[in-house]
């Protein structure tokens, strides 16, 4: 099993970079997979739509995500640092930079290689706020805005700074997730070590330590740079098969290396994982098809005419589905009423329109009260209809005469 170890990462490192490549250009119901974008405020996820005015959901998202992270960790240590941290990834693809005898020119074509590296897997991260399609075709036509030109070298830079000089120093100064792992692990949490009961049979080789991206000696005892990416477990198996024996090194759950997955810390943060994710998913699927605001108009005042009585409003409708919408407005619990100019509004996807309209109601229908709420219906048409309700304060003329 050791020594197949780095063929899995390397298995795991290619998939999860043609995944992160790929995930930009993939579309659902005509939207982006996930993707949020800076124009319009809102994300994408899986071809729905997600408006800024909802942004409690991305923090329930954001929760779902903490607490699997969080519940992961407690059961397998730092398997995310080492087998799908974007971090490690990408430094695993520029390992040129690693070697310690090089000659200026070998230098020079690792540094290239990082520099065109860096600039590609920047463009890929602004593909996440910018749509891949407008992204290539503007820059095809010298047409790229100056801000996500400007973002570019930027975010271009910054990468290869790090994939240069820092490399896996980040993860044991800069990242806070190791600062953090002390408070998530416990007796049972999966880590690599060195097997306490065959410590006698090292020959003091060092090669665990001299292929340890991070620099630790993993026979000293955990410590907070390992980043479980199993180099120390595959470097030792090595050369412990000349002797017919296997690696000194390997995932140990715990000093008694028993796996305990139901316990209460894992259970808890397993458990909110579940929650969190039920309610996005819930809200997700059932919100509202466009968004229905209603507030009343600040330059017009109610006013009666022949008997009926008039108030202004203005009204605010957003289309949050793929397709154009055709939205018709009414008024419930009232009759004979009318809304004026118009009340019925074409919208095309993702559009959103403010218009002022007037609403028209007997004076019968106010009763003995000068102030009534009535609820506002907006309504679509078609294959799948669906309405969104809004309430309205409508208030009789100040001081007419009865």
């Amino acid at each position: 099993m050791t020594s197949n170890l780095q063929s899995y990462r390397k298995a795991v490192r290619w998939g999860a970079v043609l995944l992160f490549f790929g995930v930009p250009f993939m579309r659902l119901n005509g939207e982006s997979l996930l993707r949020f974008d800076i124009a319009s405020l809102r994300f994408f996820f899986f071809g729905k739509a997600i408006w800024i005015e909802d942004f409690f959901l991305i923090l329930l998202f954001i929760f779902a995500l903490t607490f699997l992270f969080i519940s992961v960790t407690q059961v397998f240590g730092r398997v995310w640092c080492g087998w799908l941290c974007p971090q490690t990834l990408m430094v695993d693809f520029t390992r040129k930079m690693d070697r310690k005898k090089q000659t200026i020119l070998s230098r020079m074509e690792g540094h290239t290689f990082t520099a065109v590296f860096s600039v590609l897997i920047s463009a890929c991260m602004i593909w996440y706020f910018i749509s891949p399609y407008e992204f290539i075709k503007d820059l095809a036509h010298l047409e790229l805005s100056r801000t996500a030109a400007g973002f570019w070298i930027v975010l271009s830079v910054i990468t290869y700074i790090n994939f240069a000089f820092f490399r896996h120093g980040f993860c044991t100064t800069v990242c806070p997730y190791a600062k953090l792992q002390g408070i998530m692990f416990d007796a049972h949490t999966m880590a690599i070590t060195m097997y306490p009961d065959r410590r006698d049979e090292c020959i003091n080789c060092l090669a665990c330590v001299k292929t340890c991206p991070t620099g630790i000696d993993i026979r000293k005892g955990f410590s907070q740079g390992c980043i479980n990416c199993a180099e120390c477990a595959q470097a030792c198996g090595k050369v412990m098969a000349k002797k017919g024996k296997t690696s000194l090194i390997g995932y140990v759950y715990g000093l008694e290396d028993k796996p305990k997955f139901f316990r209460a810390n894992v259970l808890i943060t397993a458990g909110l994982f579940l929650i969190f994710t039920v309610l996005f998913t819930l809200r997700l699927l059932f919100s509202d098809p466009f968004a229905f605001e209603v507030y009343p108009a600040s330059k017009s005042m109610p006013r009666e005419q022949e008997g009926r009585i008039i108030n202004g409003f203005e009204v605010r409708l957003t289309n949050r589905t793929g397709s154009d919408v055709t939205v018709s407005l009414s008024v419930e619990e009232a009759e004979g009423w009318d809304i004026q100019p118009e009340r019925t509004f074409d919208l095309a996807s993702g559009e959103s329109v403010r218009k002022e309209i007037y609403i028209v109601l007997p004076e019968e229908a106010f009763g003995k009260y000068p102030v009534r709420t009535f609820s506002l219906k907006a309504e679509t048409q078609g294959e799948h209809p669906a309405s969104v309700f809004a309430e309205a304060g409508f208030r009789k003329p100040i001081g007419r005469k009865k």
